[in-house]
């Protein structure tokens, strides 16, 4: 699991560091020019923050084609490995990567807050949330990442069952039919929107009246997760890494 892992750093090493001194130089350019020339500064922070999340998309897109590179070995018999790492390892690789650009954009918030004399957002966001919240919104941002990760491995490795386009179509065909299946099993489960709660997914958020006409939303950390919409996505995630495998060792044509 470890050479693997430190195979597939190799093969994308390049990439990434290139990456992040595009992401730097860019970070750096924005932020000077925009300082200097009295820019907004929610402006400068809103562009800042948009490059990181292009930044993390651009670290899902590393992890898929690494999977995707890591398969076809594994078929072709260059990888005497467990097939499960074919898949353990693009995850380790993509959280270690978004971990590393999540410590990377704090830095720069606390840099941005020094230079603008502003508050920074990690500071108010912890004046605003509690450890409970935090932790579950931390915890739910994880989970929902490779939630999504491995409905994509899924239907790589389904679209293999066909030869050329016809097995592109039917893999996103498949992500298309997953993503839209989920919500709406979820919704026979669990109990949705009522008078006085909303819920989204596995969010469930209390809504309250004020004296003034307006209403509020709270999110109750632990106690506002939909555990049998957490329960149920458990189980297909279980279902879907078991069915990668099946369809790496046994169905796909390359």
């Amino acid at each position: 699991m470890i050479k693997l892992l430190k195979y597939d750093w190799k093969r994308n090493a390049t990439t990434t560091l290139a990456g992040l001194l595009i992401l730097l130089v860019a970070q750096l350019i924005i932020t000077t020019i925009g300082w200097r020339n009295g820019w907004n500064p929610q402006a400068v922070i809103v562009i800042a923050f948009m490059l990181f999340l292009f930044s993390g998309f651009l670290i899902f897109l590393v992890a898929c084609q690494t999977f995707h590179a890591n398969m076809k070995a594994y078929s072709r018999r260059l990888l005497p490995l467990p097939t499960i790492y074919t898949i353990v390892s693009p995850l380790v690789l993509m959280f270690g990567l978004t971990f590393a650009l999540f410590l990377l954009c704090a830095a720069y918030d606390a840099v941005f807050s020094l230079l603008y004399d502003k508050i920074s957002l990690l500071q108010a966001v912890t004046e605003i949330l509690t450890v409970g919240e935090a932790a579950t919104i931390i915890g739910m941002g994880l989970w929902g990442s490779l939630f999504t990760t491995l409905i994509i491995f899924f239907s790589i490795a389904f679209s293999r069952i066909v030869e050329g386009r016809g097995g592109t179509f039917l893999g996103i065909a498949v992500c298309i039919a997953i993503f839209s299946l989920i919500p709406w099993i979820e919704d026979l489960f669990v109990m949705r929107s009522g008078a006085d709660s909303l819920s989204y997914g596995m969010i469930h958020l209390i809504k309250s009246d004020s004296g003034d006409g307006t209403a509020s939303l709270t999110f109750g950390s632990f106690n506002s997760l939909e555990w049998v919409a957490l329960a149920f996505e458990i189980g297909v995630a279980i279902s879907l890494i078991y069915g990668t495998i099946y369809l790496i060792e046994r169905r796909i044509k390359l």
